[in-house]
This record gives structure tokens, sequence and C-alpha cells, in this order.
């Protein structure tokens, strides 16, 4: 059987490997630690690098020609612009500021290639053409407006050599005549590369972008799948234990109602005890009951099932069951009730209600006013409950309808309040097609509206 980890090839390969990513490790060390956070300075960053990696290449190669054929003015110019792209990541990395660093680099291929244009003719030489990569090259390592100026500096600066030629003003050679032929090629060479170069930098660093930004959308798809299967597991946690708590909540209560009902008068304690045990628990069945209740919405169990139900019966059979909790805080009930067939969940619906009228008793002081009307309005069916409790201000209203979240006005009767009541109210209303909103001010109480559909007009549109 053939030993793969002792193939040459794979050795080699796996050496070539090394290198590189000792190399990327390196390049990478340059890159300032707060553009690592900014995708558009880290991209900067890599552009930098690579230009500063690049630009001596071409310096050395240039200056070495230069040399070679005495255009020794010339070569010492590349040479100091090799040096100053060859420092640009230590300076990156010094500076933090990729876009300063951008600008930098932008200067710098103006002031070299305008003083080479100026030694081989202005207009008459290839150096010119170099200039044309500037505004290119400000446009990948710095913002519009800075690339914008470059931009412009640098078509000021061509324009100049341009009307001189224009008007006669010929700018002399650096070098023998003879060889202008042989520099203006290599020059366009050379440029022909380093576009092409450029273009390999940006190609790169494009796909470096995609990658990482790939790999943060892969993460946050990952996360995001958890966090699903925490909430689902939460969700069903919930409905186990909410559904488990309901039957000896329901086992408490009757053995709080039997106690109370066979205490004679010598245990008049033993019967206030049991009231007050009953209570403890058909509060805890109204919490359970909300939990349940938000579990299902959440997971789309709500069931809603909607017929023609008038409104204003629904109200009167939520008030019937109120009148005894609105005598003992002596609250008046005003009722405005026009016949109006909505199409809603009776069930459902009456649970809207419930909450709106206990919410009123709640928050209302004694001896004060609720009213609740019924009519049809907008192509609507409208139910409003107001009355003349503390108000809200604001920051209140803002938060009305999220879940577990108390408020600043407090229940006037001490009685027990979730934060649940009008989050599940919100999220029924609009599964039975509706609105609700609160119109309120401190200290001028609060006006609850829904809005649901009329019967009319969804038989109207079922064809019945």
């Amino acid at each position: 059987m053939r030993n793969f980890a002792q193939d040459p090839a794979i050795e080699k390969e796996n050496e070539v490997r090394g290198l590189l990513a000792r190399w990327r490790a390196w390049t990478e060390s340059f890159v300032p630690e707060e553009a690592k956070l900014d995708p558009e300075k880290l991209r900067i960053s890599h552009l930098l690098i690579g230009f500063g990696f690049i630009g001596p290449v071409f310096g050395v190669l240039y200056a070495l020609f230069y040399y070679q054929i005495g255009h020794s003015t010339a070569a010492t110019i590349i040479v100091f612009c090799s040096l100053c792209f060859a420092s640009m990541p230590l300076f990156l990395k010094k500076s933090g500021d990729p876009r300063f660093s951008g600008d930098l680099f932008s200067a710098v291929l103006i002031v070299g290639f305008t003083a080479l244009a100026g030694l081989e003719g202005g207009a008459r030489g290839h150096a010119v053409a170099w200039l044309a990569t500037v505004p290119l090259c400000a446009l990948l390592l710095t913002r519009f407006q800075r690339a914008l100026f470059w931009s412009i500096l640098t078509m000021l600066v061509v324009l100049g050599f341009s009307v001189m030629e224009m008007t006669g003003r010929h700018l002399p050679y650096d070098y023998p005549e003879e060889l202008h032929g042989i520099i203006t090629s290599v020059g366009f060479a050379g440029l022909t590369v380093f576009l092409f170069s450029v273009g390999l930098i940006y190609e790169r660093t494009r796909k470096n972008a995609m990658a990482a930004k790939q790999e943060a959308l892969d993460a946050l798809q990952e996360a995001h799948d958890e966090l699903v299967r925490l909430n689902q597991e939460k969700d069903e946690f919930l409905g186990i234990a909410a559904h488990d708590l309901k039957n000896p909540l329901t086992a408490v209560q009757a053995y709080a109602g039997l106690i109370e009902q066979s205490a004679g008068p010598q245990a008049a304690e033993t019967k206030e005890m049991a009231e007050r045990i009953g209570e403890a628990a058909e509060r805890m069945s109204s919490i359970v009951g909300n939990v349940l209740d938000v579990n299902a919405i959440e997971q789309g169990k709500f069931p809603i099932r909607a017929g023609r139900y008038d409104l204003a019966d629904l109200v009167q059979k939520c008030l019937r069951s109120y009148e005894h909790a609105a005598e003992s805080k002596k609250i008046a009930f005003h009722r405005e009730l026009e016949t109006v067939p909505a199409w809603v969940d009776q069930e459902a619906s009456g649970q809207v209600i419930d909450n709106l009228v206990s919410n009123a008793l709640k928050y209302s002081p004694s001896g004060r006013r609720v009213w609740i009307s019924t009519r049809e309005e907008d192509s609507r069916a409208l139910l409003q409950v107001r009355d003349e409790g503390p108000g809200m201000s604001p920051e209140d209203r803002a938060k009305l309808f999220q879940r577990f979240m108390k408020l600043t006005a407090r229940p006037t009767g001490g009685e027990s309040s979730t934060g649940l009541g009008l989050s599940i109210v919100k999220k029924i209303v609009e599964a039975m097609d509706g609105q609700i909103g609160c119109e309120s001010e401190l200290g001028q109480g609060c006006i609850f509206w829904v809005k649901l559909p009329l019967a009319k007009s969804r038989e109207a549109a079922s064809g019945f």
C-alpha cells in the first residue's frame, strides 16, 4: 500500500503551502488592528500592502535599466519612489490609517511621474501615460472625495504638459534622443504589466473580502440556526411546564373551595386562608394561561375560527362577568354599544375584550368611570375602551404592547400584572386581521381601540 505521507510531491506541496501561509501571516501583520474591524479599511490595507511589495520590484527593474543606459537622474527618482512604496506597509501599520496612507501613496505617484515626465520630453514621453494610473490607484486606496482631488490634480499636470507641447515649448530629453524609441517601448510594456498587476491585486483583495464576508455570513447563519433551535426548545419547555402546572393548580383551587365551604362559623380564619389560597391559585392559573397563549402564538398554533358575531353582544357578555369587580371598586360602566356584526373568532375576541376591560378596572382609581363603545367606522368594526386612570407617558406608550413590560402605572387595587396581556391581545387582534392602538396622556386616562373586519365585507368577498 502506497504511503502518501512519504510522497515527495505531496511533501513539496505541503512545503509550498506552509510557505504561502507564513507569507500571508507576515503580510497580514502590517494591517492595523482597527482596520480589521472595518471591511473598507481592511480592503485598502491589503491593496496598500500589495502595492508596497510590487512597486519596489518595478522600481528596481526600471532603475537598473535607466542606470544601464545612463539615464541616472530618472533612475534616482525611481529609487526614491521605490523606497517610499517599500516603506508603505510599515507606515500603514504605524499610522493605523489606511486612507491617509492611500493619500500618501497617490502623492508619491504624482510627484514621481511628474518628475519623470519633465525629464523625458513632457507630453512626448511615456511617463505622462503613467500619470493616467494615479486616478485609478486613488480610487482604490482613498475616499471618493480624496480620489476626485488627486484625479483633478493629475489632469491639471497632464493638461500643463499638453499646453506646453501645443504652444511649441518642448521639454528636452534627459537621455540621448536615439534611445527615445527603446525607452518609450520599455515604458509602455512596463505600464501594461503594472496595470495587469493592479488588476491582480484588486482581484485577490476582492476574493479575500468575499471569502471573509461569506465566512461571516456562514457563522451568522449557524448562530441564527442555533438561536432558532434554542428558542424552539424554550417554547417546548414552557409549553410542557405550563401545561403540567394547570392540573395541580386546578386541584389547589378545588381543594381551597372545599375547605372554604366546609369551614364552619367558628373557623373564620380557616375560611379566610382558603380564600387567599384560591385567589393565589387563580392568579397562577392566569399566568400559566398567558404563557400557554404566548407559546401557542409564537409557534403559530393559536387557532382562529372566524365567523359572524355581534361585537356588542360579545362586550355585554364580558361586562356581566366584571360587574362584581366594578362594584367593589365603585367604578361605573358606561355603555355605548351599537350592533356591529364582525368577522372574528368568538373565543379570541372575548379574550381581547376581557383583557381591555380588566385593564381599565385594574388601573382606574375607585369611584371613576369606564366607557365601552362599539360601532362601525371606516368599513371596520370599532371597539373602544376608555378609562379615567393615570394615563401613560410617551415612553410607556412606546413599549406598551411588548412582552414582559412593566409600565409606570400600577394597579390601584393590588391586582397582579404579568406584562403579557397586551402583547397577547395585539397578536390575537392581528391574527384576526385587525389593528389595535392606544391614545393616552399622563393624567388623562387611556383610550384603547380595536379595529376588526366587518362580517358583511368578508361574506361579500367569499361570495356568500
